[in-house]
């Protein structure tokens, strides 16, 4: 049986840093729109880091996102949030604690995704790794 996310699940997009710069404003932890916005496909790879202690989180993201230990931190944000905007999140699990945010308006509608993308950043925080 698939997992699935609740409301309260804390949903993190790791940040590498060669994609730092387009998803995080360092000075102030603010995440940019282009941290979440779709693939082609229509899928945002996320984690769900609820219970997860900050070093498993950094040796996840090392591992299957930020090849070669080059993790800059995460952007964070509440399941909920996801829910408002009337977005899913397909919990596969592969990797452990992996899923997709799904359910973005189609690649036409590129307006639409961009507005969702700024609200989800708006209710993000980036959080460095230390």
């Amino acid at each position: 049986m698939k997992k699935l996310a609740t409301t309260n699940d804390r949903i993190s997009r790791a940040v590498c840093l060669n994609n730092k710069k387009s998803y995080c404003r360092s000075g102030s932890n603010e995440v940019k729109p282009k941290a979440f916005k779709p693939t082609s496909v229509g899928e945002t790879s996320v984690f769900i880091t609820t219970s997860l202690e900050e070093a498993v989180i950094w040796e996840i993201t090392n591992k299957y996102v930020c090849e070669g230990g080059t993790t800059y931190g995460r952007a964070d944000i509440v399941a909920s949030q996801l829910f408002t905007e009337g977005l899913e999140i397909d919990y596969n699990n592969t990797p452990e604690y992996h899923a997709n945010i799904v359910s973005w308006p189609s690649p036409e509608e590129k307006e639409k995704i961009h507005d969702i993308a700024q609200l989800l950043a708006a209710n993000s925080e980036c959080i460095k790794k230390e």
